[in-house]
This record gives C-alpha cells, sequence and structure tokens, in this order.
C-alpha cells in the first residue's frame, strides 16, 4: 500500500485494479481470437477478475469429449467492457475516473479443474471455489 497512500489513495480498500477488470472469454472453433457467435462460438464467462473465479463450462451443454481439442478466447477491459452478441464486436471503455487503481498492480494467475461427468452427477464447480482459492493463500 504505500505507493497508494504517496499518491493520496487513502481509501480502506486494497487494489481497485482488479474491481475495474473486466474478462469475457468464450468457446471458439477457431484459434483466431475472435469471437464469432455465428459460427458457433459461445460466451462461457463475463465479470470481473476480482470475483476471483470463473467457471468456464457453457451451461447446458454436453460434457467436453476426451483426446478433443477445445479452444478459449479471452478479452479483457479496464472499465466498461461490452460485448455485441450479434457482431461479436467486443468494445471496451476506459474513459470512467479511475484514479484509485493507477499505483495498482493486478497479477492473474489461470489454473484450470478438469472433473469426470461419467458417474459424477453431483459435482458442482461452486464447491470448488473455497478450497482451491485458500490454497494459494
Amino acid at each position: 500500500t504505500p505507493p497508494e497512500a504517496a499518491a493520496g489513495d487513502t481509501s480502506e480498500v486494497e487494489g481497485e485494479l482488479s474491481q475495474y477488470m473486466n474478462v469475457f472469454v468464450w468457446r471458439t472453433t477457431a484459434q483466431n481470437g475472435v469471437y464469432n457467435p455465428g459460427a458457433g462460438d459461445m460466451q462461457v464467462y463475463t465479470g470481473p477478475f476480482s470475483s476471483g473465479y470463473m467457471n468456464i463450462a457453457v451451461p447446458n451443454d454436453p460434457p467436453l469429449t476426451a483426446s478433443t481439442t477445445y479452444y478459449y478466447g479471452l478479452a479483457w477491459c479496464f472499465g466498461v467492457q461490452t460485448v455485441d452478441h450479434g457482431t461479436g464486436e467486443i468494445t471496451c471503455d476506459g474513459s470512467g475516473d479511475h484514479n484509485d487503481a493507477q499505483t495498482d498492480i493486478l497479477t492473474v494467475v489461470l489454473n484450470f479443474h478438469a472433473e469426470q461427468a461419467r458417474h459424477n452427477s453431483e459435482f458442482s464447480c461452486s464447491a470448488l471455489i473455497d478450497t482451491e482459492l485458500n490454497e494459494e493463500d
């Protein structure tokens, strides 16, 4: 917090940057980093990094097939992120007054957890949130 205090940020919140960082994740049929809903790309997560957990399973979608390669795209934004699910355009408006985040550093570590679907109908991704996040502490 010393850089924040030196910059005049005396709020109780440490690390405001994560509150303004938004991410959009989609499963894609291509490897080009472009969201193309007309070609079958599907949104799997949208929201802030500050939530600490992103479930990238597609709701109501069958389990992933073993020995099949899947591709995911990720777009991030410092500010308001807008996704047009008709055209696939993703825009970012960072014009808000987010001066309290200027002295922050954000490090993101992506961990993936795969679980067998067969004979595991009671599995819930939300059960992993507390255990996996606390392992890093």
